[in-house]
């Protein structure tokens, strides 16, 4: 696993290439927070990353 120990945090984590990348930084051993406005895809994500994979709901659209 090359991303054990690591911690990575990814936006868009709801569907398409950010759950994707969350899924793979998942199975590379990282902890993974999937951020994403939509709730519910975010914490679907997590759950289909496993253990080491949370859920945070947050609009960064306005960030400055």
């Amino acid at each position: 696993m090359r991303l054990e120990g690591k911690k990575a945090v990814v936006t868009g984590a709801a569907m398409g290439i950010g759950r994707a990348i969350a899924l793979a930084f998942a199975r590379e051993g990282a902890i993974v927070a999937a951020v994403d406005l939509d709730a519910a895809a975010a914490k679907e994500t997590a759950r289909l990353a496993g253990k080491e994979t949370f859920a945070i709901t947050a609009d960064i659209n306005n960030c400055a």
